[in-house]
């Protein structure tokens, strides 16, 4: 889904002030969650940690199922390139440097995906709710197209079960001339 500049700076507006108007109540109703479940015990210790290498590049298991795939297409990225604008800074997965387009890679955990966190309200043992997680997603995205960069984002879940969907975009964008 395309987003005007206008439209991005809009949406990540009325999160972020959602968000600041709501925070005591999202922390309250949260604060109780046990966040000892497995599954989200699981996601802390595999998810964060950069235990593969890509020709030397420490990176995390979506990371380098896209680096493969980019390498594999023939694309040059650049890992982790730092983007600073005034007093704003936002380093993402990839950078493309021939198409001027940013990748990210979001976990379904850290990034709360919507198909598998329905309560925005709930709080993440990062100790920001779901809902701010997504502000700070979309606050991202206004970033990088604000400033010019495309921007593609790939959710974890897709990168492992559905790699040949998003190769099959990559390829008919690249065949297109521009990625978007």
């Amino acid at each position: 889904v395309m987003f005007s500049p206008e439209a991005l700076t809009k949406r990540g507006q009325s999160l972020q002030k959602y968000v600041k108007e709501h925070k005591d109540v999202i922390h309250e109703r949260t604060l109780k969650r046990n966040i000892n479940s497995p599954w989200v015990l699981d996601n802390l210790r595999q998810c964060s940690k950069k235990n593969y290498s890509f020709n030397g590049i420490k990176m995390n298991s979506i990371e380098y199922i896209m680096a493969d795939l980019l390498t594999t297409l023939n694309i040059n990225w650049v890992y982790e390139k730092k983007f600073t604008v005034g007093n704003v800074t936002f380093i993402p997965d990839f950078y493309l440097t021939k198409y001027n387009t940013v990748i990210e890679c979001y976990g379904d955990y850290w990034h709360a995906h919507p198909e598998k966190f329905l309560n925005e309200l709930e709080l993440l043992p990062s100790k920001r709710s779901i809902l701010e997680v997504r502000a700070k997603d979309v606050e991202r995205e206004v970033f990088f197209v604000m400033n010019g960069i495309q921007f593609l984002f790939f959710w974890e879940s897709d990168l492992i079960k559905n790699i040949e969907k998003i190769k099959q975009i990559l390829i008919k964008q690249i065949k297109n001339g521009t990625i978007s």
